[in-house]
């Protein structure tokens, strides 16, 4: 009789221990999925941009559905607010120097509109990548937020300036190396950018300016243009005269 006892309290014990760890990889599991910080609608818009990429060497290789991989607030170039979640950070530059491994490593394809669902972005970076022949989506007001853009060496053309506008808190603006000589009004973007302070479009192509627009809706009190390598003529002077006192570094370099 005491065997008997002895046998049903041993399976008992066992039973119990089982459950236990049913119990404790359950709760592991439903605390692995509650540690996820990135908002869903923003992970499946940075999974649109993946697809829309052809070439990535694999540098987007984190980017993924898998186990492990769903968090895209730990994704390569990915930065999300410690506090919303909401990512506001995508920094995919280019950032080799070698010629080869330049070329290799660029991302190539082009700029998926889905980027306008992360209407929390701070900061784009996607420069000295090829996006060629790809159009920057039409910008509403869902990236009024960003501050920083970086667009230099995307192969991107004259379009681009267009596409810009209603980016209203824009600080820092980079075009730099992309075919701009269809933009005939590119002065205007000091008008439709007011809060920028810093603009680079160095070896642009620029046009020449026929008639220089008036500037009348900066309200930056400082600003660094960089409008080297462009062969601009003096005609470029009445346009910089009507914002003299705002401007603190201004790169001229290789123009006529």
């Amino acid at each position: 009789m005491w065997e008997k006892c002895r046998s049903f309290q041993i399976l008992l014990m066992f039973l119990w221990f089982c459950l236990g760890i049913t119990t404790a990889d359950g709760f592991n599991l439903s605390a692995k999925e509650d540690n996820i910080r990135c908002i869903e609608k923003e992970r499946r818009a940075l999974l649109m941009f993946k697809q829309s990429i052809v070439h990535d060497s694999g540098r987007l290789s984190s980017w993924g559905s898998k186990d492990g991989e769903k968090d895209c607030c730990l994704w390569r170039g990915v930065r999300c607010s410690n506090r919303t979640g909401h990512v506001i950070m995508l920094n995919l530059h280019n950032p080799l120097d070698d010629y080869y491994a330049y070329q290799n490593n660029r991302l190539r394809g082009t700029i998926n509109p889905s980027l306008l669902e992360l209407q929390h972005l701070r900061y784009l970076d996607l420069s000295e990548n090829d996006f060629g022949g790809s159009r920057f989506p039409n910008v509403n007001d869902s990236l009024s937020k960003l501050r920083y853009l970086d667009l230099h060496g995307t192969g991107l053309n004259s379009a681009i300036l267009y596409q810009l506008g209603n980016l209203s808190s824009l600080r820092y603006l980079d075009l730099s190396s992309n075919n701009l000589s269809e933009a005939k009004d590119w002065p205007q973007l000091l008008n439709k950018l007011p809060y920028l302070e810093d603009l680079k479009l160095s070896d642009c192509s620029l046009p020449i300016i026929l008639s220089p627009p008036s500037l009348t809706n900066s309200t930056s009190t400082q600003i660094s243009i960089d409008l080297s390598r462009n062969e601009l003529t003096s005609s470029i002077y009445p346009l910089l005269f009507n914002i003299t006192s705002q401007i603190v570094d201004l790169n001229l370099d290789d123009n006529s």
